[in-house]
């Protein structure tokens, strides 16, 4: 049986298109379109909300409200395996935060962006993406609170830092390490928060 997985898009640059200008705009693309090139449709069932379109740095409290109700709403399907939300990297370890602090429930809530827009060469968004919904799907990664996966490595929400601008490998947690990473779409979890 696959595994059912809830996708939450809140713009950033991971739904983000250059208009006539060439300049990003972010949240110009729905969930959909990003999602089409996941290639995962035959692994999960993805129930798909497109929440807001915002570059994360105009976040509100009551935009962060609304995610965790829409969250909390989700969760009280039992059918759902975890919870992906998609995110601008300026204020997406304080959403992450925020939703740790906030939501307590043993399946996993990861939160993803990317540093560089779907149409730009070398992208992160569908590796990001992806890896994502695995670990949001995985078995292991239950009781691991909500975490950030980003460039293949996943981060509890407490310790995560954005920690270079445009770098690919944008995210760490120094001093505390990973809870885990995402290698040929297995997901490796090797330590859990308590």
């Amino acid at each position: 049986m696959k595994k059912k997985v809830a996708l939450i898009t809140t713009g950033g640059t991971i739904a983000s298109k250059r208009n006539e200008h060439q300049l990003l705009e972010s949240g110009k693309l729905d969930g959909n379109e990003i999602l089409s090139m996941c290639q995962l449709e035959n692994q999960m069932d993805i129930e798909l909300i497109d929440l807001f379109q915002l570059p994360s740095m105009h976040i509100t409290f009551e935009n962060l409200n609304n995610l965790h109700e829409t969250i909390q709403s989700i969760l009280k399907d039992s059918s759902v395996s975890g919870v992906v939300v998609t995110h601008g990297t300026d204020s997406l370890e304080e959403t992450a935060y925020f939703l740790d602090l906030t939501i307590d429930d043993k399946r996993p809530i990861i939160v993803t962006g990317s540093q560089k827009a779907p149409s730009d060469i070398g992208t992160d968004v569908y590796s990001n993406l992806r890896n994502a919904l695995l670990v949001a799907a995985s078995d292991y990664a239950t009781n691991i609170g909500t975490s950030v996966v980003f460039n293949g490595k996943i981060f509890h929400a407490k310790h995560v830092k954005k920690i270079h601008t445009t770098s690919i490998d944008g995210f760490g947690a120094i001093g505390y390490g990973m809870l885990g990473y995402i290698d040929n779409d297995e997901v490796i979890i090797y330590q859990k928060p308590v």
